[in-house]
């Protein structure tokens, strides 16, 4: 395990009439990483998708996300630590669906929760939840991974997001590689369900994702 004090991740993800990429990174101010302390977090997204249909003129929409955050890290025992995190947001939304409420620009508040847990020398576990004020935004993403190889992991994947006029879910596995102590790779794919949606939106069908982190 490599004792960093800054991480950075970028992921590009496509589905049915959408697509989302995403980067972040994450820093301790003081010691590393893997020790319990203050944490700062800061993180983007941008996101396109088409709606429509069934009488309905397709529409074109997108939205950006800013978050930026100060956390704590702190060890459940030797092999879990739980890091929790508070701060603002900021979303927009272009759309000129007169229907949809998701319009415009607004800035709340932010927090996620991360946990990773070392079972034992074969598996491990990673889950998140994090919910913004904007739209009332949220989302949920638990990953246990089985070691098949040294540095390679194999396993399900599930997560759950939405807001005030969508809500869906993904059901899929994911390989998760560590190239090196510093690179790490994730290739993740699966089946995506729109579980609601006021606006017409239907997303469901394969989904396919690329996580790539940096330590340094």
């Amino acid at each position: 395990m490599s004792r960093t004090a800054s991480s950075c991740s970028a992921a590009p993800s496509f589905a049915p009439r959408s697509w989302y990429t995403y980067a972040g990174v994450a820093a301790a101010p003081v010691g590393t990483l893997h020790q319990d302390g203050f944490r700062l977090r800061a993180s983007s997204a941008v996101s396109g998708y088409r709606y429509g249909g069934g009488g309905r003129a397709s529409e074109r929409a997108s939205y950006t996300v800013g978050d930026l955050m100060v956390g704590y890290r702190v060890a459940l025992d030797r092999g879990t630590a739980v890091t929790a995190y508070a701060g603002g947001a900021v979303q927009s939304f272009t759309n000129r669906d007169s229907i949809t409420r998701a319009r415009g620009t607004r800035f709340g508040g932010a927090a996620q929760l991360e946990l990773l847990s070392f079972i034992d020398r074969d598996w491990t576990v990673f889950a998140m939840a994090g919910y913004r004020t904007t739209w009332n935004t949220y989302f949920a993403l638990l990953r246990p991974g089985y070691e098949i190889a040294p540095g390679l992991r194999f396993g399900p994947e599930i997560a759950i997001g939405g807001k005030d006029e969508h809500r869906g879910a993904r059901f899929g596995a994911c390989f998760c590689l560590d190239l090196s102590p510093h690179v790490g790779l994730s290739l993740s794919g699966g089946y995506q369900d729109d579980l609601r949606d006021r606006a017409g939106r239907r997303f469901n069908g394969v989904y396919g994702a690329l996580d790539a982190r940096l330590a340094f």
